[in-house]
């Protein structure tokens, strides 16, 4: 049994994908194997994975008939011989001390998962290619159970972590499977953070989670609905797993809440009705129900809530200032991050923010 599996879904990736196994393959941790799973590309990248696996023996590849990313990652849990696995999108590169240190971490403080920090990474750019992204505000280095603990929210990244296998199986988590590529990790991130016991968050990064691949899922004018359609589809869960305590539901629906409002303030286009519209009748049906928990919303949540629930018309016509600023954001999105981030800033937390902190007051 090697002590770490690491998952590459690929599909149609043969700009990246060799950048992204040769930082997989030359990792310090040596007792690794690499499963691949080729989703039916029609480019070069199943010739690319098939001449790595015919140098490295530690490296599978499974080709499949294209059927989206949640079946690739299913049929790759179901490979897993590793006593941890981790998973590394194939557009995206690792550091090489990840996952020796991410194993120690695991192994010694016996944890359901670990997780840590990672880089947004911009390789086009001249200068300014990489900007830090924190994990979490308050969990670093400490073991936690999630739905006993202060910060429930963290970024969902789920590639800069390492995954029990066992925990992952006893508890028969799996992908949700829907055709392509968007936000099934979604799921992922719900079910492993509702069910684990003992997780710590490090404060490191080595995950290079790439910024510039116009054909990512967070780009489509159809994230908003593919968002909500995914925790749909975890409404349930707890009739499936009866331990889970009455947290779950005010940690659902928070989550729900906040990453498809995230959906709609990426968008660089303009949001429509039809777009919000499953938005608003899911959280419209829930009100009207009462099944909601608001409990762990914050009061800017519970203010966008509101304007949601006046109708998709209005909800949209509040937006014209995110979509104006996604613009404006969109168009440096090759070059150095400073403007970026101070836009970023002035739109989080507005221009009397930004004077504070340049005059050192923040």
């Amino acid at each position: 049994m090697p002590k770490v599996s690491i998952i590459v879904p690929v599909y149609n990736t043969e700009k990246y994908v060799t950048e992204c196994i040769d930082s997989i393959v030359n990792q310090s941790l040596k007792d690794i194997e690499i499963i691949c799973i080729d989703d039916g590309s029609t480019d070069a990248s199943a010739a690319i994975l098939d001449e790595y696996a015919n140098k490295d023996s530690r490296i599978r590849v499974i080709h499949k008939e294209n059927s989206g990313y949640g079946s690739s990652m299913n049929r790759a849990l179901d490979e897993v011989t590793g006593e941890y696995f981790g998973l590394v999108d194939s557009d995206d590169c690792i550091a090489c001390d990840m996952y020796r240190y991410l194993y120690e971490k695991a192994v010694t403080h016996e944890l359901d998962f670990v997780r840590s920090d990672h880089y947004r990474w911009f390789p086009e750019r001249e200068a300014k290619k990489l900007n830090y992204f924190y994990a979490t505000s308050g969990l670093y280095n400490t073991v936690k159970c999630p739905l006993e603990s202060d910060d429930l929210f963290v970024r969902i990244v789920t590639c800069t972590g390492l995954y029990k296998t066992s925990f992952i199986r006893e508890n028969s988590i799996r992908y949700h499977e829907t055709p392509g590529a968007a936000f099934q990790d979604q799921g992922f991130w719900l079910q492993t953070t509702a069910l684990a016991k003992r997780v710590m968050f490090v404060d490191r990064g080595f995950y290079y989670y790439r910024f510039d691949n116009e054909a990512s899922s967070i780009h489509s004018p159809k994230a908003i609905v593919t968002m909500d359609r995914e925790y749909e589809f975890f409404r349930d869960y707890p009739s499936t797993h009866p331990e889970l305590s009455d947290q779950y539901f005010a940690f659902y629906w928070r989550a729900r809440f906040a990453m498809t409002l995230f959906s709609c303030q990426q968008m660089e286009e303009e949001i429509t009705p039809e777009l919000v519209q499953p938005f608003y009748e899911s959280f419209r049906q829930a009100v009207q129900n009462k099944e909601i928990d608001t409990s762990l919303f914050l009061e800017k949540q519970l203010d966008m809530l509101a304007c949601l629930l006046k109708g998709p018309e209005y909800f949209c016509s509040q937006q014209i200032g995110n979509i104006k600023w996604n613009q404006m954001i969109g168009t440096c999105r090759k070059e150095p991050g400073v403007l970026r981030k101070t836009l970023f800033h002035i739109r989080a937390f507005g221009f009397k923010s930004l004077i504070q902190k340049f005059c050192g007051n923040a």
